[in-house]
């Protein structure tokens, strides 16, 4: 299914600067905390006219001119590492209450230990996220990324964790900001360590969080405008050095966007491929050399070896953005609406499996097959070079095409041949949104394993479809007999019964809250 989120936010600059060294963290797995007090700082907005002169240099560029900014001049920064952190802040921009349950349930040990040991209160770490509206997406700029890589080498010399001269080495980058957060965690153990760290905001208060949440405030751009970032990530290769084993810097800015090569809004995204189907973007999953074209506006990029990607945006309306060559195994286009404000468009080959713990923006393209026996690249449907079926599905049986829905031997599957999404159809669970996902993300039907919570569009065109054949229906709608609501990431679905009671349709979105029936998908 494809799936795009848009935000449209207006913004303001205030005068405020904040100037605080923290002392190093305790060395040990899991209680270690990011540098205390992160500083910000915020400047006076430029002259209108100075802007307007801006624009006038822009529209003199032609419009193929390749956006360099979002990576080193070598392709090789963002890396994975650094491109992880990016990925898992702009999900989380995208939906801070999901990204709120799931900081507090995740059990990975990169998020879990940290967590335990300060004994974070998980009920006030949920409603802060609660509280938090959804932001635009934040662009990799390689300034900024150069300013961090100086700030942690520099930590790795002096074996410290602490923000001394962290905005002077932007200043002294190039980059011109308007609004400025800068964030430290000198005992990094991963990507997701250091996002969870610094989201968290774990440390040493009676609620296991740090005061002001300042590294929170910098990720989720909560109450500002920090629509650039530059992440660098760097190896400690001397044992004898008390922090590690990675150094982690963060600057986070607004740009002045009257200086030439500085924007605030982007099309930003990236182009990966969910190898080990665990929904997270992970080192070595990123498709490198793809070229990313909008139909309009100046600017167009190629990704970096991460696979990420930026794209000012320079003009508004509805376009068609291109994405082909490099690591890509075929050309797709997503189609777009522009606005000020930037837009997040992953791009994912179709057919690789997704545990979709998030409603992020990412465009799932349909790929157009040959039908009738030809042999092709399946880019990943099943894992491999297939024969098409007659209704040029790869790897597919022509026995069940054009039959909508499937039902397993064992009663509990049900297979959408439309969208090739397998439906559980046993009893189901009574959860709320983030109880689904944990529930879904535990099941295992007939021996699948990788079941997730549905979107909503997943879930409702799901309904909507199966509401509409007359010679299918589906054992379990609800929890019980008089179920009025489904959940999904993202929502709540009309159930029949729903649809009876309060009128509309099967299908139609329901003002629900609590739990529901938890329906999994894979």
């Amino acid at each position: 299914m494809n799936s795009r989120k848009y935000t449209t936010t207006t913004f303001f600059s205030v005068i405020a600067a904040t100037f605080i060294i923290s002392l190093p963290a305790v060395s040990s797995y899991g209680q270690n905390f990011p540098a205390t007090d992160p500083p910000t700082e915020e400047k006076i907005t430029e002259p209108i006219e100075n802007q307007k002169e801006k624009q006038a240099q822009i529209q003199s560029l032609t419009a193929t001119t390749e956006w360099l900014y979002h990576k080193t001049a070598d392709g090789k920064h963002p890396d994975g590492m650094e491109q992880r952190q990016l990925w898992f802040i702009n999900r989380a921009r995208s939906n801070p209450t999901v990204e709120g349950s799931w900081l507090s349930t995740e059990p990975h040990r990169d998020v879990s230990n940290g967590r335990s040991y300060f004994g974070v209160d998980l009920t006030k770490l949920q409603d802060e996220f609660t509280a938090i509206s959804q932001m635009p997406p934040a662009a990799f700029d390689r300034r900024l990324y150069e300013a961090a890589k100086v700030h942690s080498q520099d930590l790795i010399a002096r074996d410290a964790q602490d923000h001394t001269d962290q905005f002077n080495r932007v200043t002294a980058s190039g980059f011109e900001y308007l609004a400025i957060a800068g964030v430290v965690f000198s005992y990094t153990d991963s990507g997701l360590h250091a996002h969870a760290a610094f989201n968290i905001d774990w440390g040493n208060e009676p609620d296991g969080m740090q005061s002001g949440r300042g590294h929170r405030v910098a990720l989720m751009s909560d109450g500002k405008e920090y629509t650039n970032v530059g992440i660098s990530s760097i190896y400690v290769t001397d044992g004898g050095k008390k922090i590690g084993p990675y150094v982690t810097t963060g600057n986070y800015a607004k740009a002045n966007t009257s200086t030439v090569d500085h924007f605030n809004a982007f099309i930003v995204g990236t182009v990966w491929s969910d190898t080990n189907s665990n929904g997270w973007y992970e080192d070595g999953e990123g498709l490198s050399g793809v070229t990313v074209m909008p139909s309009i506006g100046t600017y167009y990029a190629v990704t970096a070896d991460s696979g990420g990607y930026a794209i000012p945006i320079t003009e508004t309306g509805t376009a068609t953005v291109n994405f082909s060559g490099g690591a890509l195994p075929a050309s797709d286009n997503a189609n777009i609406t522009l606005s000020a404000v930037s837009q997040l468009v992953d791009f994912m080959p179709i057919g690789v499996a997704i545990k979709n713990d998030f409603p992020w923006a990412m465009f799932l393209p349909a790929i157009t097959h040959k039908k009738g026996g030809d042999a092709v690249d399946c880019h990943g449907d099943t894992g491999g070079t297939a024969v098409l079926d007659s209704c040029g599905v790869c790897g597919g049986d022509d026995s069940t095409c054009g039959t909508p829905f499937e039902r397993s031997s064992s009663g509990n599957i049900v297979t959408d041949n439309t969208t090739q999404l397998m439906w559980q159809d046993s009893p189901l669970a009574f959860r709320d949104e983030a109880g689904g996902i944990l529930y879904c993300n535990e099941k295992s039907f007939d021996g699948y394993q990788d079941w997730r919570l549905p979107t909503f569009s997943e879930l409702q065109d799901f309904f909507k479809r199966v509401s509409a054949d007359h010679e299918f229906d589906l054992n379990y709608w609800g929890t019980f007999e008089y179920c009025t609501a489904s959940v999904a990431i993202g929502g709540y679905v009309r159930t029949p019964y729903g649809a009876k009671k309060n009128g509309g349709e099967t299908g139609d979105s329901i003002n629900f809250r609590g739990g529901a029936a938890a329906r999994c998908v894979r």
